[in-house]
């Protein structure tokens, strides 16, 4: 497991990064306070307060999808 902090503050960030996910097989987790919900569900992300920062939780099962999710999550570090 991979942790990430993210920024999702305004809406096309949001719908950008739910694209960007949704190309991943393995699981990822957001978390916000006591909150985790599935980071590929856009309206599961919804129930969280993202004016806070977004913990990532990545269950990345290769080296080919490690580095690819790597160079696209810097977008919302």
């Amino acid at each position: 497991m991979k942790e990430y902090i993210i920024r999702l503050d305004n809406s096309e960030k949001l719908k950008s990064f739910s694209k960007f996910i949704s190309q991943f097989s393995f699981q990822i987790n957001a978390l916000e306070g006591r909150k985790a919900v599935n980071a590929k569900s856009i309206s599961k992300l919804l129930l969280l307060n993202l004016d806070n920062e977004i913990k990532i939780h990545a269950y990345i099962n290769s080296l080919k999808e490690y580095q690819k999710f790597e160079k696209g999550i810097g977008e919302y570090i």
